[in-house]
């Protein structure tokens, strides 16, 4: 028992000393300066801002009610003299933008005559009050590094549930290889006119996890269990340093020119459609990549099943991350394709006979 203490006793210790920080209060006026002036930083594994008119509005009238703020969580990199921003981007980013005249108040419930207002608006006794308001901050020291820092977003947006799992999937890796090469196939343009995706999903990544489940569900079907998330993430992991560049890039290219001659509308199901289903994209990319690397010489007429009541189907958002469903979908778009090959394979080895 006393040496199951000991050990207990030394694993804490060693995370615990690799997490040092301090508390600090800084005046809004000098945090929006300094984030002005690029002294304070948000890392490439922070989300985009996506924070909505009234959720920034919010914020502020709590700030001038004087209510307390959560924690800002910044890291410092003396080296540099800059500030790293590790959870907060938002915040910081909405109070920026009211002090630079950038955002107009809406839907206050509280402070209503302050609707339609800008921060030159106010009265100048609370413009200085406003700009005096500390927002306290957790300052992460130098021995923090950037795998704990990783771990801190991590923890902290996972717990708060303030972000969908794959934006914590990618902020936790955003800075590695297989990351970029995710983002580089998703600024395909290609990619971007095949598969319409809305402005505000975007900000949550849909198009890079689209491209992720391509991938994933291309490479490692037979590994799924139904819990997408684990499995992208295992994935992810797998494929972090050492990944076949050549390989997933052509497969990913391949698939697209296919797409893009093959079916009339992409992966969206009109022309004019201004998103793309997930259970569509996976079934037509994965199905097509799938025929390709199996027979070159694939069934082209796809508009007579495409609009049938099969594909409707079997595209349909009911148990759509089930494994029987994903595999389904998957395999009758590759079926379909390879169909007519298939029969007629089988013919000449017939007549050969």
């Amino acid at each position: 028992m006393n040496k199951d203490l000991e050990k207990i006793h030394k694993e804490i210790e060693r995370y615990r000393e690799k997490i040092k920080y301090d508390t600090v209060d800084y005046p809004i006026e000098s945090i929006c300066r300094r984030f002005e002036n690029k002294k304070i930083i948000i890392p490439n594994y922070q989300r985009e801002f996506v924070w909505t008119i009234d959720k920034q509005s919010k914020l502020i009238e709590s700030i001038l009610m004087g209510f307390p703020i959560p924690f800002l969580f910044f890291y410092e990199d003396k080296d540099k003299g800059i500030l790293e921003v590790v959870d907060g981007a938002q915040r910081l980013q909405s109070v920026y933008f009211f002090l630079e005249n950038k955002l107009k108040l809406e839907g206050l419930k509280k402070l209503k005559s302050l609707n339609n207002c800008y921060f030159n608006d106010l009265p100048e006794k609370f413009k200085n009050k406003f700009e005096n308001t500390a927002l306290r901050v957790i300052l992460l020291e130098e021995k923090t590094n950037n795998e704990f820092r990783k771990e801190i977003f991590n923890r902290l947006n996972t717990t708060s549930q303030k972000l969908e799992p794959i934006e914590v999937l990618l902020g936790t890796y955003a800075d590695e290889e297989f990351i970029e090469f995710l983002k580089r196939c998703s600024e395909n343009e290609k990619y971007k006119k095949l598969c319409p995706i809305s402005l505000e999903k975007q900000k949550k990544k849909e198009n890079l996890e689209l491209v992720l489940r391509f991938f994933a569900y291309s490479d490692s079907l037979d590994e799924y269990d139904g819990k997408v998330t684990l499995f992208l993430e295992d994935y992810v992991k797998k494929n972090l340093r050492d990944f076949d560049r050549e390989r997933l890039l052509k497969n990913f290219e391949n698939m697209l020119v296919f797409v893009e001659k093959y079916f009339p509308n992409g992966f969206a199901k009109s022309k004019s459609a201004k998103s793309t289903p997930r259970t569509r994209f996976e079934a037509i990319s994965v199905g097509v990549n799938l025929a390709l690397n199996e027979n070159k010489n694939l069934n082209t007429n796809t508009e007579e099943w495409l609009e049938s009541k099969e594909f409707k189907k079997v595209t349909t958002t009911d148990s759509a991350n089930n494994k029987s469903k994903l595999v389904e979908r998957i395999t009758f778009v590759k079926n379909k394709l390879l169909g007519d090959n298939i029969q007629h394979e089988i013919r000449i080895q017939k007549k050969e006979k």
